[in-house]
């Protein structure tokens, strides 16, 4: 029997109590000593259990502060926890595909990679204080991706080096959860909409700057509606005065013509 499957922990732990019951009603002033390596499994996975909801909080409580007294923004605060809400959700939703179940030993260590996998993203907005003005985030980003490359295969080395171990969490966490923990931890996508009589909209992780390369203070906001019409006295920022002149333009989606060829 499997003495870390969950399975047989849930089969054999009623059968001994039991049995411990059966054997004080047959011999009340007997003292009965149980031992084994389910047994010791079984109350390590309820104590798990237990701790792994105080780790997980624990964990996004430091993040946020940490952010929060690093940036001084709710911005990147906001990227980090739609981060970590997206690595969540996609661990789960593989780990449940593919196993039909969650180990607890799988919450246990995804609960404690939480902090091993922000640390790309809080190491790229650390960078991106110290970078000049002029460089924007896809150029930052592309300096800084050997490093976070090298980053990312000496971590993932660690961790896959658990599933020489015989316990079944552990293999569960390191196929799904460990890839999608760590590689979601680039920048988020930007996406522009055009709202048909209205303005433009641009959602995500996004840098506006002049022609000079002078940047926006955007104030922590990570999306904005930009003037289409012409008369928003915020240009380019949009200020609702499209609604008040009856600014009419339906946008219809189509397909650019291949580009031009370098020189």
């Amino acid at each position: 029997v499997p003495a870390f499957a969950m399975d047989s922990q849930q089969v054999i732990t009623p059968l001994l109590e039991q049995a411990r019951r059966a054997a004080l009603l047959a011999v009340p002033k007997s003292e009965i000593v149980s031992a084994g390596a389910i047994l010791h499994a079984a109350a390590a996975a309820g104590q798990a259990t237990q701790e792994v909801s105080t780790i997980g909080i624990g964990s996004l409580i430091g993040i946020v502060l940490l952010m929060w007294f690093t940036f001084h923004s709710i911005k990147p605060i906001a990227l980090i926890l739609l981060s970590i809400g997206i690595g969540c959700i996609g661990a789960l939703s593989v780990s449940w595909l593919l196993f039909d179940r969650i180990h607890v030993i799988t919450l246990v260590f995804g609960a404690s990679l939480i902090g091993v996998a922000q640390d790309y993203g809080i190491y790229f907005l650390c960078n991106r204080l110290g970078a000049q003005e002029s460089i924007d985030s896809s150029q930052l980003l592309q300096r800084l991706m050997p490093g976070l490359l090298l980053t990312l295969i000496t971590t993932a080395v660690g961790y896959l080096g658990l599933a020489l171990t015989p316990f079944p969490g552990l293999h569960m966490f390191q196929q799904p959860g460990l890839i999608i923990g760590l590689l979601r931890s680039s920048l988020m996508p930007v996406k522009v909409i055009v709202f048909n009589h209205g303005p433009i909209r641009i959602e995500g992780d996004f840098e506006m700057v002049v022609q000079e390369g002078k940047p926006f203070g955007l104030g922590g906001r990570t999306a904005v509606s930009l003037c289409r019409c012409g008369h928003s006295e915020t240009k380019p920022f949009c200020d609702g005065a499209h609604k008040r002149l009856n600014f009419k333009s339906v946008i219809q989606a189509h397909d650019l013509p291949p580009a031009a060829p370098k020189p």
